[in-house]
């Protein structure tokens, strides 16, 4: 490891003291270190700052250091570089920042002498039909905006028809999702390994229509078939969707690399931020 890029979250208060100390404290390794320029990031010297595009051409190992919105971003912005992914929680929940203000240096060091392990995610493409494409690490939302009103959507899986509903919106998450979003509108937990995507319709106007887990490789399409909505992607890109507003999801050719430095597992989180199972 010679270079380190950090995609960091300004605005939550512990980022202005521990910003500056984390990129000195690496330096005194002798690591490189990139900051992804930032509105609000003027606690740090500008000669650091790179713009986005810049992070998977010179970093060998990228932090995102806010909460799980901030590692999103910094997924999309690594895309299918394959670099290593280390999430740092300056937050409260938080699924995909695994290491916390306390555990930082001791983590960091242990990842500096290669005492780590890697955890490969499945992302999510979402392609519209002028063919431009989207990635998302959580989820992808077709959501019913802010007119209020149910919206109809119609849904084809390998070009079987599945279902045509009205709904307040429909939710296709990852397994790394499934804790997000998708289990806030009753969908289920998937281990993160899983080569999965889940189906979560949100409100749906009809009993019997449940959340459906599907095959990673399988084609969802979906079409909002009336009304007027958004299309959102991992919470944070949001396109205005008209009638006839269409889109098909698969799997991305690619993983997110993420990195665990703590002997923490998915169930210790499961157990510690939701009280999953009551123990």
């Amino acid at each position: 490891m010679k270079s380190i890029g950090i995609v960091v979250n300004p605005v939550k208060p512990l980022a202005k003291k521990l910003l500056p100390e984390t990129i000195e404290w690496l330096k005194k390794r002798k690591l490189e270190v990139f900051v992804v320029k930032e509105e609000k990031l003027d606690f740090i010297d500008s000669s650091l700052f790179i713009p986005p595009d810049a992070l998977k051409v010179k970093s060998d190992f990228v932090i995102a250091m806010g909460g799980d919105g901030t590692l999103l971003r910094a997924s999309r912005y690594i895309k299918e570089s394959g670099i290593p992914l280390i999430g740092v929680n300056l937050g409260s929940l938080g699924f995909l920042t695994e290491i916390v203000v306390d555990e930082l240096y001791p983590s960091l060091q242990r990842i500096i002498d290669g005492d780590y392990r890697i955890e490969k995610r499945i992302v999510l493409k979402a392609t519209l039909t002028d063919s431009n494409s989207f990635f998302a690490l959580n989820d992808i939302v077709l959501h019913m905006g802010h007119s209020g009103r149910i919206i109809e959507i119609e849904i084809v899986v390998d070009g079987c028809p599945l279902a045509d509903f009205s709904a307040d919106g429909l939710i296709i998450s990852t397994p790394t999702g499934s804790t997000a979003y998708s289990l806030a509108a009753g969908g289920p937990i998937l281990q993160p390994g899983v080569k999965a995507q889940i189906l979560t319709p949100i409100c749906p106007h009809r009993l019997g229509l449940r959340p459906m887990v599907f095959s990673s490789e399988e084609v969802i399409s979906v079409k909002l078939k009336r009304g007027r909505g958004i299309f959102v992607v991992d919470g944070q890109m949001v396109i205005e969707a008209e009638e006839n507003f269409t889109f098909c999801v698969t799997k991305a050719d690619y993983e997110i690399n993420l990195v665990r430095a703590t002997k923490r597992d998915f169930y210790e989180i499961l157990r510690t931020k939701l009280n999953w199972g009551g123990i």
